[in-house]
């Protein structure tokens, strides 16, 4: 009697890569140029968080990553604060990150992970929340495959202190010093995670945006 065994992959691979801001004037696009993007990967999937604060229309409109336009996956927005996730495949070593808003911002924030053994480019799941006046924290549920990966993003109006994540782990945090902050948290699950509740908890002064999804 012969058998047959099944060996299940380590799933997907997940590498931080940090977090990036702009402070300007106003303006309705920037180039955060010299990025990295992560190691070469035939099954590589860039993962970026962009957000920005401006005037009350303000919201991100697009991104690219050296010239080539990288797909919405999540998006919250209102009151001049926008956060959104980006997807894009075939990006690696370092690079240029244009993002593009209506109305012109003056603060500008980028955050960046790669997932490599990705089995699929869409995203099984994903959870926005669209902070009204001082809410904090902030929280979003969504679904995360066995062996895949969760992925939240955070702008908001933030003046001292930190952000303190739930579900998901930390990987960068950057406060203007005026009044800004982006912040991110991520991490991979060996077991399915439904209706996985990631908040972030913070000194919200006006109003922050909160974007999350899930990959396998």
């Amino acid at each position: 009697m012969s058998r047959v065994i099944f060996i299940e992959s380590g799933g997907v691979k997940l590498d931080a890569l940090g977090g990036h801001q702009y402070r300007n004037t106003s303006e309705t696009s920037h180039s955060f140029d010299d990025v990295d993007l992560g190691a070469s990967s035939s099954s590589g999937l860039l993962v970026i968080g962009a957000g920005i604060i401006g005037s009350p229309t303000s919201e991100v409109n697009s991104l690219t990553v050296n010239g080539s336009s990288a797909t919405q996956v999540a998006s919250a927005a209102g009151g001049g604060r926008s956060a959104k996730l980006f997807q894009i495949t075939g990006q690696s070593g370092t690079g240029d990150i244009a993002v593009e808003c209506a109305a012109g911002a003056t603060q500008w924030f980028l955050g960046l992970w790669k997932l490599r053994g990705v089995q699929s480019t869409t995203a099984a799941e994903t959870g926005t929340k669209v902070g009204s006046l001082t809410e904090s924290p902030l929280t979003v549920a969504f679904d995360v495959p066995k062996l895949g990966a969760g992925i939240a993003f955070m702008i908001g109006d933030v003046t001292g202190g930190g952000t303190t994540w739930s579900g998901l782990t930390e990987d960068f945090e950057i406060t203007d010093a005026i009044n800004g902050r982006g912040t991110g948290a991520s991490l991979k699950f060996n077991t399915a995670q439904t209706a996985l509740s990631v908040s972030a908890t913070t000194t919200i002064t006006g109003r922050g945006m909160l974007v999350g999804a899930s990959w396998r």
